[in-house]
């Protein structure tokens, strides 16, 4: 100010008549800025000038960055501005004492704040989905551009909720598919909107559950020594991804945690059993503990059969004889397959086995499959019975006196005749129907019975021509 009174004096005193030298005096531009410097992008910001020594008609060029801006002519200038802009203003005086005509401001430095927009991000603890009477906290877990006293609102299905204005807020009740947001309020110079929205966050309420596990044992829970066995779990409410863990008599198994477990060793007695725990949101308890499987190694066990015969193995042609089989270490349900001459007869799978049609020589015997687990080796071959036939040829029958003979018999239907009478041969069978009859006409004659006929035992009865009843015996036909 004091600068500003001198000049103004010698310009004066130069205008004096009584002035013999003229005194000079020099023009001076101070600029301001408003609201000032240091802005948000977008501000208007207004420059102004006060001035010294610019005499009567002072002209003005108002610089942008060194350069002259176009029609910024006057005391003042206003515009928005980048960062970094250097604004200034040349004066040009036209006061006749002025020493130099044009002088330059001062250079203002803009500097630009960016507009950041405020944003808010919720969340909930323990998450969205939670269990029927389960507690849930709601709180601003992310947030910018909010200033130093942000100010927010919690909404409940776009309902305002009273008094819930801090970070966090932790609903009295919550009903499924209630949805809640917030509002934040900024108070940063350089952020717009001032009130932002955050993300909707919709409740999801599941019923409890009870998760369950039950296990199995493959091959059985009686094995014999040496055998692998597996455990194999069932689950229900496991979740996506339901953790397991094996024991044995009560001790976690290190590294058992999948839904199958094989041990590598076990003894008669030990105890296996799964503890499940699952990852269902809702499931009450968590962990649930499977049934128990008591493993039992059995004693490797021989079996063996014997056969015996009724009435016995020496026998008169077609006596039925009843073979029975007497196991040791069969099992409770052993199976039978007997032999007749070392081939399977057909059905014969009982412990039991009978017959009327066996001939001189044949052997029969019993082939047992053991039930039980560890029998070694799993099956047994009977002692083999040899079966007698006494009285091969004729038998008389009734007391009649035969005057016949026939052989072999038992015959494969092939029979040799001696007879000293001609006759017929009638073949009976045991129900008295007669099935075949033969023409005897000489000593040694051969009847061959016909292959329709089936195997069994017969009643010949041999009349003579003049009618008499000369023999009646049991023939035995096998083929």
């Amino acid at each position: 100010m004091y600068k500003s009174y001198l000049a103004l004096l010698c310009c004066v005193l130069c205008m004096l008549p009584f002035s013999k030298i003229a005194a000079q005096c020099t023009p001076t531009i101070v600029i301001t800025s408003s609201p000032g410097d240091t802005v948000c992008a977008g501000t208007t910001v207004t420059f102004s000038s006060t001035i010294t020594n610019g005499g009567t008609a002072p002209a003005y060029q108002w610089q942008l960055n060194g350069v002259a801006i176009s029609g910024a002519t006057g005391s003042s200038y206003s515009n928005t501005f980048n960062n970094f802009d250097e604004v200034n203003c040349v004066l040009t005086s036209n006061a006749s004492c002025a020493s130099i005509t044009s002088v330059t401001s001062n250079n203002e430095y803009m500097s630009i704040n960016p507009a950041l927009p405020p944003t808010v991000g919720i969340s909930a603890n323990p998450g969205n989905v939670i269990c029927t009477g389960t507690s849930l906290t709601l709180y601003v877990s992310a947030i910018n551009n909010q200033g130093t006293s942000p100010q927010f609102q919690w909404y409940k299905n776009s309902t305002i909720i009273t008094g819930a204005t801090t970070s966090s807020y932790t609903p009295s009740t919550v009903s499924n598919g209630d949805i809640f947001y917030c509002t934040l309020t900024n108070t940063a110079s350089c952020s717009g909107p001032s009130t932002v929205n955050s993300n909707n966050i919709t409740v999801t309420i599941n019923s409890s559950i009870t998760p369950t596990i039950s296990i199995t044992v493959t091959p059985d829970s009686v094995v014999c020594p040496g055998t692998t066995i597996a455990f194999t779990s069932a689950i229900t409410n496991g979740g996506s991804t339901p953790h397991y863990q094996w024991k044995k008599n009560g001790s976690a198994i290190t590294g058992a945690t999948t839904g199958i477990y094989s041990p590598v060793s076990f003894s008669t007695g030990d105890i296996f059993s799964c503890v499940l725990t699952s990852s269902s949101t809702c499931a009450v308890p968590s962990t649930a503990t499977s049934n128990g499987i008591g493993m039992t190694i059995s004693t490797v066990l021989v079996p063996a059969v014997n056969i015996s015969a009724n009435p016995g193995t020496s026998i008169t042609g077609g006596t039925n004889i009843t073979f029975t089989a007497s196991a040791t270490n069969g099992g409770a349900s052993p199976s039978y397959q007997w032999t007749l001459n070392g081939n399977n007869i057909s059905g014969a799978t009982n412990s039991t086995y009978s017959s009327s049609t066996l001939s001189n020589g044949d052997v029969i015997d019993v082939i047992m499959h053991s039930a039980i687990t560890c029998a070694a080796p799993d099956s047994a071959i009977s002692n083999r019975d040899t079966i007698t036939i006494t009285n091969l040829g004729l038998q008389k029958i009734n007391g009649v006196s035969n005057d016949i003979v026939v052989y072999p018999n038992p015959s494969t239907g092939t029979f040799s005749i001696n007879t000293s009478q001609k006759g017929v041969l009638h073949f009976y069978s045991m129900l008295g129907q007669e099935i075949y009859q033969y023409n005897i006409l000489e000593n040694n004659t051969i009847v061959n019975l016909p292959s329709a006929i089936p195997q069994g035992i017969y009643i010949g009865k041999f009349i003579t021509d003049n009618g008499k009843v000369s023999g009646v015996l049991r023939l035995v036909y096998q083929r």
